[in-house]
């Protein structure tokens, strides 16, 4: 795999270009703070805002919340669940 050491994705200098692997990219991309996530992400279906906010509701008194919430943002319960457990939005909630 080769990588760039520098932000700009269509820059071909060869002493940009490094072998590397998924990992050390993935590594990189962070370290640069150049990661896609929460709302900006191209397939996110809610904002940053409403990921907060079904997390803050998570011990909700009611019979089905996840079922309500889910209803209510237009996505399944299972993303309200993963919500909840830490799986998807960590870095937002």
């Amino acid at each position: 795999l080769v990588t760039h050491s520098c932000d700009n994705r269509a820059c071909l200098v060869l002493k940009h270009l490094h072998r590397g692997t998924y990992a050390s990219n993935s590594i990189e991309k962070f370290e640069r703070n150049d990661t896609v996530y929460g709302e900006k992400w191209y397939k996110a279906q809610l904002t940053n805002e409403q990921a907060k906010e079904i997390y803050a509701l998570r011990f909700t008194r009611s019979d089905n919340p996840a079922r309500e919430l889910a209803k209510k943002y237009g996505i399944s319960r299972q993303a309200i669940n993963d919500i909840w457990a830490g799986r998807t939005w960590t870095r937002i909630v």
